[in-house]
């Protein structure tokens, strides 16, 4: 079973039990200029909850996933390519350069 869905069932239980208990509970609400009286506890935490959740969606679209597998490094060369052309010496892939030396 995912493990996902057995979290969002126990979230789910424990919401179910926090407003059981929290039915006859209110309390007063304070917003800018106004003042909500006998708001239920349970209704004032969800909508705290939802109200935070809608500020951090900006943080999560500007975010973006950086595949790093499909960038190549500057110093790499892209897969699929040989270092030399079939045949070829180092030596050879350049013919301005010396070669290694050669320890006599």
């Amino acid at each position: 079973m995912p493990y996902k869905l057995i979290l969002f069932v126990i979230i789910l239980v424990f919401a179910a039990f926090f407003i059981g208990y929290n039915l006859e509970n209110s309390c007063s609400v304070s917003v800018v200029f106004h003042t909500f009286k006998d708001v239920p506890v349970y209704l004032s935490v969800l909508l705290a909850f939802i109200a935070g959740t809608l500020c951090s969606i900006p943080f999560f679209i500007g975010f973006r996933k950086n595949n790093h597998s499909d960038t190549v490094r500057r110093d790499q060369k892209p897969s699929g390519t040989s270092p030399l052309p079939p045949g070829k010496k180092p030596a050879e892939q350049n013919p301005g350069t010396p070669g290694p030396k050669e320890v006599k």
